[in-house]
Parts: structure tokens; C-alpha cells; sequence
């Protein structure tokens, strides 16, 4: 797996988690340029000390002399303050000033997924897409008697039979990004899926998690994903295929869902929308990854409530459909994975 990663150090990694949402005048952001200044990048110091000012003064004239194309301007928010300056042309100051407060205390750290084709095998315990499961000592294949429910159509389908891997994720490929700061620094976790073409046209889905101090064993594929009758061919094992992860920056979906309630007013049509809607679009986020708030499909925001987070979201096959996990975030540093939820499958994406 390949990571860009914004930060030097795990020590940088820690300060500009801090200062991501906090803007104040002397917080964790001033404290993140003092250090960035100790460490002789006067010019990212002052870089971080005009994002604040910015924040605060709504008048963008500060940060022209920086880059705001890299990785790193992008996660201390130039770019998005610079477009969010903008929309002062031709919206009111006071909305400007409305959104600016919900929001940007709502930052939080993502990565961003890309993915191609696997030049060689990966190796055991590594992070990749399709391919076969590493499967740790003494569990098997799932099942799909334990994949979730979503569609209520479980039962409609053979228990028995062999759910498809989409790819599994070792913790320790995320460490060294802001996101990694949020997750264990062991183990790892492996998805899993069935999709029935014929009759129900359903994705449905599991999260299994497995530890470094188990020892992991590559599986061949059963013959029954082999031969797919029951997907039409979309359940049959795909090659490999390397993952790129980005950090980005993300904000909830305002329009619908739980967050509508605690950030109002940005709903469609709502005085806050356009302006909302511009300062989420101007974040790096995409649909596929993992952490933060990674968007939706289609539909409403699936996210169960405010305090979860889109804990991964994947395609199930290289070219279609795509499958959603949120946990509660107290669970995630812990490394508690037992209570993520398949919280939405899009079939057509």
C-alpha cells in the first residue's frame, strides 16, 4: 500500500492533529507553528499563523504568498480557506460567519482510496484489495450466514455459501498519518460480501477484524465463489489490486441525516446550503476510504448518528458497487471492531 502522507514525523503528525479544528488565536494551531518554527520551517510556520488569522479576519490577502497545492497546504486548510474566503463576493458576511463556526470545528482527518492492479502478489499481513484473504489460525472463510442484514434479504440466501473478499487493511500501513493517530498499531481488519444479481439485486457485507498475535494463513478460494451462480460471476475472486491512501480533510453531510440537526440551516434550499455545500466540496474527501466523513453515494447520509464515523467505504468489485461502515469513534482507537455496521450498499456506483 502506498500512503501520501502530510506530516515529517509522528511528532508533526500528533501537533497538526491538534490544530486541525482549532482556529483560536492561541491554541494547538499557534502551538504547531511555534514547533514548526523551532524546527527551522519559518516559512510553514508562518503559513500556519496566516491560516489562523484568516480564520478569524476573513480576508485571504495573507496566505497569497504560500502554495496551497501540496499535500500538506491542503490538510492546514489553505486551499480551503481561500475558497471559502471567495464566497464573500456574493454571500452575506453573517452566513459566511455562520458556516465558518459550525463547520470548521467539525474538521477532521480522512484518506482518500484509490486503487490499481497489483504488479505482483502481496504480501501476508499487507494491505490490498480483492485477491485472497490472509485468515488467521483457527477461523475459516466466512459465511454468509455472518454477513450483515441490511436489506432484511439474509435469509432468502444460501447460509451456506462463501462470501467474496474485497480486501483487508493492516493498522500498521495507516501509521505516520493523522488518521493513524486515531487507530490501533496492531492488527487489522478483513471485508467481506455476497451480491445476488438474479432475484433480490443486494449487496451484504461484514468487517472482520484479526490481531498481529495471531498468525495469518493465506486461503484459496472456495469453489463455490469459483463457479458464482449466485452472483452471476460478480462474487468470483478478482486479482489483486494495490491501494493508494491520500490524507484529506472532512466535513459531515449538513443536507440530511444526523448532522442536519447539530449543523442547521444547510439543508437544500436552507439560507446555509450553497454556502455549505461549497466549503464540503472544497475539501479533498472523496467517496472511497476510510475515517472522517467520507461522502455518501447516493440517497440520504447513512451515518447512524453523530457520534460515528464512516469507518471504511469500499467498492466490492474493481468496477461497481460500492459498500459503507460507520463505528462509533470512541471504538476505533480502542480497537473495538464488533460493533461496526453495514450501514449502506450502492449498487449502481
Amino acid at each position: 500500500m502506498k500512503v501520501v502522507r502530510v506530516a515529517s514525523s509522528e511528532v508533526e503528525a500528533k501537533y497538526m492533529y491538534a490544530a486541525l479544528a482549532d482556529f483560536s488565536r492561541d491554541g494547538a494551531r499557534a502551538e504547531y507553528a511555534a514547533w514548526l518554527k523551532a524546527q527551522g520551517r519559518k516559512e510553514d510556520a508562518q503559513a500556519v499563523l496566516a491560516t489562523i488569522d484568516v480564520f478569524h479576519s476573513l480576508d485571504a490577502r495573507s496566505l497569497e504568498e504560500f502554495d496551497g497545492n501540496t499535500p500538506w497546504a491542503r490538510m492546514i486548510g489553505i486551499p480551503l480557506l481561500k475558497g471559502f474566503i471567495e464566497m464573500t463576493e456574493y454571500q452575506k458576511v453573517d452566513a459566511i460567519k455562520a458556516v465558518r463556526d459550525m463547520a470548521f470545528p467539525r474538521l477532521r482527518p480522512a484518506l482518500s482510496l484509490s486503487y490499481k492492479p497489483a504488479e505482483s502478489e502481496p504480501k501476508l499481513g499487507t494491505s490490498y484489495l480483492w485477491g485472497l484473504p490472509d485468515i488467521p489460525e483457527g477461523e475459516s472463510w466466512p459465511k454468509i450466514r455472518e454477513l450483515s442484514d441490511c436489506f432484511d434479504a439474509k435469509s432468502d440466501l444460501p447460509q451456506d455459501d462463501h462470501c467474496a473478499f474485497v480486501g483487508q487493511i493492516a493498522f500498521s500501513d495507516m501509521q505516520g498519518t493523522l488518521l493513524g493517530l486515531e487507530l490501533p498499531t496492531e492488527g487489522g481488519f478483513a471485508v467481506f460480501k455476497i451480491t445476488e444479481v438474479e432475484k433480490l439485486g443486494i449487496h451484504e457485507a461484514l468487517v472482520r477484524p484479526w490481531n498481529n498475535k495471531a498468525r495469518l494463513k493465506r486461503h484459496q478460494a472456495p469453489q463455490d465463489l469459483i463457479d458464482d451462480k449466485l452472483g452471476d460471476s460478480t462474487n468470483t475472486p478478482q486479482p489483486p489490486h494495490e491501494i493508494t491512501l491520500e490524507e484529506v480533510l472532512s466535513l459531515p453531510d449538513a443536507s440530511d441525516g444526523p448532522y442536519a440537526k447539530v449543523i442547521p440551516d444547510c439543508g437544500y434550499r436552507e439560507k446555509y446550503s450553497d454556502v455549505y455545500s461549497m466549503l464540503r466540496d472544497a475539501c479533498d474527501s472523496d467517496v472511497l476510504g476510510f475515517g472522517g466523513y467520507l461522502r455518501g453515494t447516493t440517497g440520504a447520509d447513512p451515518s447512524p448518528d453523530t457520534q460515528s464515523l464512516r469507518f471504511a467505504v469500499m467498492r466490492v468489485n474493481p468496477d461497481a458497487g460500492v459498500v459503507h461502515f460507520s463505528v462509533p469513534a470512541a471504538d476505533i482507537k480502542e480497537g473495538r471492531l464488533d460493533r461496526v455496521q453495514n450501514v449502506w450498499c450502492d449498487w449502481d456506483s
